[in-house]
């Protein structure tokens, strides 16, 4: 037994808590605050990430740029990075990277058949849990016409 327990509680302020960790003494409140589905995992040891390498026939990279800041102020990130987030339950990492890169960017993709490219597995990030996180190599639905 690693001493946690679950709990479905709200507090007065509207926050819910999401784990007991009793041999660490700590409660770990939450709220989303975007609208649309809570996409904060329930007391986990892992959380799975996906980031789809987008390569054209004209071996064309798509990458971008994340916004950072609050609404009224928002500012891109200095870095490119690959388009990508989190694997929603279900999902194969194929269909993860897809649905990723549409979101961010609306770009429509297919998977390769072979098409986990790397992977890493990184420690103490959010919640002090491990992340896993693939790369697949992906390829636009339309390609630049001749």
């Amino acid at each position: 037994d690693d001493g946690s327990a679950s709990a479905s509680t709200t507090t007065p302020l509207q926050f819910e808590v999401h784990h007991v960790n009793a041999t660490e003494q700590t409660i770990i409140l939450k709220k989303w605050l975007r609208s649309g589905e809570d996409k904060v995992p329930p007391y986990c040891t892992h959380q799975v990430g996906v980031a789809g390498l987008v390569l054209s026939d004209r071996n064309e990279l798509l990458l971008v740029k994340e916004w950072r800041g609050p609404p009224s102020n928002r500012v891109p990130s200095p870095a490119w990075k690959l388009p990508g987030g989190l694997l929603d339950a279900g999902e194969s990492l194929e269909e993860g990277c897809v649905r990723e890169v549409w979101e961010e960017t609306g770009i429509e993709c297919d998977a390769e058949d072979t098409s986990v490219l790397t992977f890493w597995h990184r420690h103490g990030l959010t919640f002090g849990k491990s992340d896993l996180y693939y790369v697949c190599l992906l390829r636009p639905r339309l390609n630049h016409p001749e």
